[in-house]
């Protein structure tokens, strides 16, 4: 219910996605109540197309929600289902049953959109360096066999237009090259790429013709241009200086509490 609210919190100003507030003072230890919903279920497609909604401009709806989702907000509905998903009067897309919910962290976070960028551009350095950053092994990387690797795979899509590029699958791919070089990445991705699975499938019947890849590349450009931007850089420089600031000034107890030992 609290990750429910917290991506609840990032559609503030949205008005095209609903997240059902969560009813406290109804909602015990095993029991959660929250809004309720009278919508048209995602699955029913017919009926959908009766209340007069486009089913291309609902799946780029649910899309760009399950983008911001990931990629700004951190928390994410990890099962985006057809049942998990009403759409409200104005094509609003309503996401229901939080029990499943993922996170990334905000270095994971531009991991992901590094990843991204790297794989449309087809940066074989650039993917192998955020595996390398990612994952964790307990054997050196033999790096020349792993560029490899990530070369055959990006190779594997070089003329395919972006419509026929399944995000959810060549992120499968990445994990099991990674995999085959016995780097272990965290649970959170293997969470995020069976999200991205799901809404690929989701939005594929709804429209045969979309692309997530087409969709979320220029929102992770953008996020990444945002983040090298000076503006955030001197934020970033500030609060690291507060930092060691603030360690620095504890240096001395931490001196007498060594040496009182």
């Amino acid at each position: 219910s609290r990750h429910a609210e917290h991506i609840a919190a990032g559609f503030n100003d949205d008005p095209t996605v609903r997240i059902p507030a969560v009813l406290w003072e109804l909602t015990t230890t095993r029991i959660s109540t929250q809004e309720y919903f009278a919508g048209v279920p995602l699955e029913d497609h017919t009926a959908l197309i009766a209340a007069g909604y486009s089913l291309s401009s609902i799946a780029q709806r649910l899309t760009q929600a399950m983008i911001k989702q990931v990629l700004e907000i951190g928390y994410f509905h990890a099962d985006p289902h057809p049942g998990n998903i009403l759409i409200l009067p104005g094509e609003t897309i309503g996401f229901l049953d939080f029990g499943l919910v993922g996170y990334l962290s905000g270095p994971r976070k531009e991991i992901f959109i590094r990843m991204i960028i790297a794989g449309y551009r087809r940066q074989t350095e650039a993917l192998v360096q955020c595996l390398k950053e990612l994952g964790t092994t307990t054997v050196p990387i033999k790096e020349e066999e792993l560029r490899h690797d990530i070369d055959l795979l990006l190779d594997k899509y070089f003329d395919l237009p972006l419509s026929r590029i399944k995000l959810g699958q060549t992120i499968r791919e990445i994990m099991d090259v990674a995999f085959r070089h016995q780097l272990r990445l965290p649970s959170d991705f293997t969470l995020l790429a069976k999200t991205i699975l799901t809404l690929e499938g989701v939005v594929t019947e709804l429209d045969p013709d979309i692309s997530i890849l087409e969709i979320i590349q220029p929102i992770a450009a953008r996020l990444m241009r945002q983040r090298y931007s000076l503006p955030h850089l001197l934020h970033t420089a500030e609060d690291k200086v507060a930092a060691y600031w603030a360690l620095a000034e504890d240096i001395p107890r931490l001196l007498r509490n060594f040496f009182n030992q």
